[in-house]
């Protein structure tokens, strides 16, 4: 496993009861199956399992947060891959609900544990990064600058397709 060393800025993390996804906080879109104390990248117990097994729409988990007024956001989830992984990927993003505008999405897929992240909308900060157990922390950097009185939300998609199923461990989300 390659060490690395993620520098960055002291920033306040927006979400909300960022590594319990089973909290009221983080609501639920149609049924994603939630199944937590799953390994976590830290050796303790404290990830999650999101799983996708619809075949007609999208099933996913929502966290709604307020950043600072012009603001430009930092996000990134720690990722597994899951025991049936979705051939269309998983995806994370944030949204603004008020002006319907992504500031930033990134899809991933995965090859033998290894993840791809693609980011959709936004830029690119840093490579996936490996952690122990089969975890990777990925993000990107958001478009845009955000208005602290519309509303945002960060989205966690088991699956991209809505025909797809598939699952996803996480860990630690993280908007800043």
């Amino acid at each position: 496993m390659r060490q690395a060393l993620w520098l960055e800025d002291a920033r306040t993390n927006l979400i909300t009861e960022s590594e319990n996804f089973g909290a009221s906080t983080w609501a639920a879109t149609l049924t994603p199956t939630r199944s937590s104390s799953q390994a976590d990248p830290y050796g303790d117990t404290n990830a999650w399992l999101l799983g996708d097994n619809g075949t007609t729409a999208q099933e996913f988990i929502t966290n709604v947060f307020v950043p600072p007024s012009t603001t430009v956001l930092a996000t990134s989830l720690f990722m597994r891959e899951g025991s049936t992984t979705a051939a269309s990927g998983s995806r994370f993003l944030v949204f603004n609900n008020t002006a319907s505008v992504t500031y930033g999405q990134g899809t991933v897929t995965w090859s033998s544990g290894v993840p791809t992240l693609t980011v959709d909308t936004g830029s690119t900060y840093a490579s996936p990064e490996q952690f122990a157990g089969g975890w990777w922390r990925m993000g990107f950097i958001a478009n845009g600058s955000t208005n602290a009185a519309d509303t945002h939300q960060m989205f966690i998609y088991p699956a991209v397709s809505s025909t797809d199923v598939g699952d996803v461990y996480v860990f630690g989300a993280q908007v800043e």
